[in-house]
């Protein structure tokens, strides 16, 4: 879990943020995890996952891309970025993201 704090939150305030983006890569990781051989946009996920229809895409999109990117924090990430990319909800193409083998 990375929590990118750009608001400068402090305590119960910043606790409570750490907490849903937990929650959210859980919920993210779960739906992958549930159909290991699907590939999912961003847009998808939202729409697939149990996340609060009150969650922003971006949200959605913060936890696909630290979920799949390789850091000191995340040295084993559990998705992975594919090429392959689907018509988004905003009529661009999107990339898609599956579960790494």
């Amino acid at each position: 879990m990375i929590y990118f704090n750009t608001t400068c939150e402090t305590g119960t305030t910043l606790k409570e943020s750490i907490k849903k983006v937990m929650g959210q890569d859980k919920t993210i990781t779960a739906l992958f995890n549930s159909r290991p051989l699907s590939m999912y946009t961003a847009d998808e996920v939202l729409k697939y996952s149990r996340l609060s229809n009150r969650t922003p895409l971006t949200s959605v999109r913060r936890s696909l891309s630290v979920l799949s990117t390789p850091t000191k924090l995340n040295p084993n990430p559990k998705l992975i970025k594919t090429t392959v990319k689907k018509m988004g909800t905003y009529g661009k193409l999107c990339y898609c993201y599956m579960l790494k083998s």
